[in-house]
């Protein structure tokens, strides 16, 4: 083999691997969050029917969130909405405690929601549940975007 022949296979071979890695950078797979629902149970080791029962809290859950979350859009637009008149605006206390009141119903929601997922679980599962207390608000906080 020639010299300038192994140069042009090392050149080329380079050429794939920074393609690849290109490739891969820009249109790999999404880095892999699992959903909170599928490790809760994957870290409590629910059974059939407690996943039926998690299922059943999860969409209450995520009903009361939705209502909630509507009443605060409309709070919202209700004081953002005193910026619009020509009188100096002052955003109004009662909008103000009245928003401070849903997101209080928010996390008392939330509370709740875990409260009752405590009741779900089986005495064994009961370590279980603590360690994952421990780390709720890591699971549930927002993930970084993804770079493009």
């Amino acid at each position: 083999m020639s010299r300038n022949t192994f140069y042009l296979i090392c050149i080329l071979a380079l050429l794939a691997l920074n393609l690849f890695i290109i490739g891969r950078f820009f249109w790999g797979a999404p880095p892999k969050h699992p959903e909170p629902r599928f490790e809760i149970i994957e870290r409590l080791g629910l059974d059939e029917e407690q996943i039926v029962q998690y299922d059943s809290l999860i969409r209450q859950h995520r009903r009361d969130i939705r209502n909630r979350e509507k009443e605060q859009r409309m709070l919202r637009t209700a004081l953002y909405a005193a910026l619009q008149s020509e009188v100096k605006a002052n955003p109004s206390d009662s909008l103000l405690h009245a928003l401070v009141q849903v997101q209080q119903e928010i996390e008392l929601i939330h509370f709740n929601h875990f409260r009752d997922l405590r009741a779900v679980c089986k005495p064994e599962q009961e370590p279980a549940y603590q360690d994952l207390l421990q780390d709720l608000s890591e699971i549930f906080s927002p993930k970084p975007p993804r770079r493009h």
